[in-house]
């Protein structure tokens, strides 16, 4: 932590997950995926991209997942509309997310790859782009995605348990725009 407080605006998980709060000795900050240049995308996590897609959500046919942040899942991001789709497996994989949207995944919602996205929060600079995709990002009243939390864990929870990989009956009732 950068500061230990009394009390928090907000808190992202439940206190019974945190066993030990440390203050840093410097400020720290987390370094969005939006500042990292996607050229810099290697070889190898290209590579690892592929057999994950082939090997893993072919296989298992992973429709639900929840990707962290970081240029090996950004490769998997980029790779669906161009990889996956050689492979045939549009509407078969990846329809039904929970991260922070990031600007690496924008092809795959455009190319249609991406049905629903429950969020933990936002990365810097896709505010006005979640506010222009209500048919797939799953927001509060205020149009954030921070504030959604559990939902976003309930969403991944319920769909691995679900053998269609169809989206729990709660999200089926949302309102997509003509």
């Amino acid at each position: 932590m950068n500061q230990i407080v009394d009390q928090l605006p907000r808190v992202d998980i439940p206190a019974s997950w945190v066993d030990i709060v440390v203050q840093a000795d410097k400020p720290f900050a987390v370094e969005p995926l939006f500042t990292r240049d996607p050229r810099h995308i290697n070889e190898i996590q290209i590579l690892m991209g592929m057999m994950i897609i082939r090997g893993i959500y072919e296989r298992h046919q992973v429709k639900s997942l929840n990707h962290g942040i970081g240029f090996d899942t950004a490769a998997i991001e980029l790779l669906l509309p161009t990889y996956g789709e050689s492979l045939g497996l549009r509407g078969k994989i990846c329809e039904h997310w929970a991260l922070n949207p990031h600007p690496t995944l924008i092809p795959a919602i455009e190319s249609g790859w991406v049905k629903s996205i429950h969020s933990f929060g936002s990365e810097v600079g896709m505010d006005d782009y979640i506010k222009a995709r209500p048919d797939v990002f799953f927001t509060d009243a205020t149009e954030a995605c921070g504030q959604i939390e559990s939902f976003a864990s309930l969403q991944v929870s319920t769909q691995s348990t679900l053998s269609s990989g169809r989206p729990c009956s709660w999200t089926e009732k949302r309102t997509r725009p003509p």
